[in-house]
């Protein structure tokens, strides 16, 4: 049975389908992990607008017209204290350890959900701290209207508060024909895993699975946010304690059945025993 949907305007006249459960990013709290994780994967497989973007050099760049590529996009400010410019650091660090032979066959969007201040030409001053070349990774932003339809589709997260915004650390990548395929969490970003989905995702091979989405949950549930700096860290200790418990319950397993699995695999060799000698 097809789920309900409703339907919203976006800003270039067309419309998009979004789930009846889809969670409304006015509705929730930074701090409720839970909500900002599920608001966040519920974007997978989604195929996004054909926004009108405008780079850091005061051009019109449409969304669409990336189809055919791999697109690796962060929603980022440029007052941003800190986070910001770490997964800049991060996204640089993948262009230079990249495989060569990925050159051209996909491109990074860093989009700045803060259009009233990050002009183009702001855009292009910080671009410049961290690539010289833009035909790779482009500097972007956009109307008001097509920033926020473009943040519900994609389901990021952000708050504007005091000192900027809190938001939510995230990389997304969408594959050659626009959907959206996986989203990689935090602000620092393994060079090895992310070229390794890119060329999944060019041989057709990187498909989001049940079990991606739920490790994806574990990962940002071992999360924590930090209100002080306004972004979530990765809760290292619990990862670890976690792991513990896992291990104990495993053992604890392991000995309760020991004897029927010392059991199994000597009936097991047995038998192998017999088949070779008979």
């Amino acid at each position: 049975m097809s789920a309900l949907l409703f339907t919203f305007f976006v800003s270039d006249g067309s419309t998009a389908e979004m789930p009846m459960n889809h969670i409304d990013m006015n509705t929730i709290e930074m701090s409720d992990t839970e909500k900002v994780i599920e608001r966040s994967e519920s974007s997978i497989g989604r195929t996004i607008n054909n926004y009108r973007l405008v780079t850091q050099d005061g051009e019109h760049l449409m969304f669409h017209s990336l189809k055919g590529k791999i697109v690796l996009l962060d929603f980022i400010y440029l007052d941003c204290p800190d986070m910001c410019i770490m997964m800049s650091y991060s996204l640089q660090d993948l262009m230079d350890k990249m495989d060569p032979s990925l050159l051209g066959k996909f491109v990074i969007l860093s989009v700045s959900f803060n259009p009233i201040k990050d002009t183009p030409e702001k855009l292009k001053a910080y671009g410049l701290d961290f690539t010289s070349d833009f035909s790779n990774w482009h500097f972007v932003t956009a109307s008001l209207n097509s920033i926020a339809d473009m943040v519900e589709e994609l389901g990021f997260t952000y708050k504007k508060d005091d000192d900027g915004f809190s938001h939510l650390n995230r990389l997304t990548l969408f594959g050659a024909d626009g959907k959206v395929m996986k989203h990689f969490y935090g602000t620092d970003f393994s060079p090895k895993e992310v070229e390794a989905s890119i060329k999944d995702a060019l041989a057709g091979n990187l498909v989001p699975t049940k079990f991606s989405l739920f490790l994806n949950k574990v990962v940002l549930s071992c999360s924590y946010y930090d209100a002080r700096n306004n972004v979530y860290k990765t809760d290292y200790l619990l990862i670890g304690t976690y792991i513990i418990e896992y291990a104990l319950i495993l053992l604890t397993l392991l000995l309760f059945f020991r004897e029927q699995i010392t059991n199994f695999f000597s009936r097991y060799k047995h038998k192998s025993d017999k088949s070779h000698t008979g």
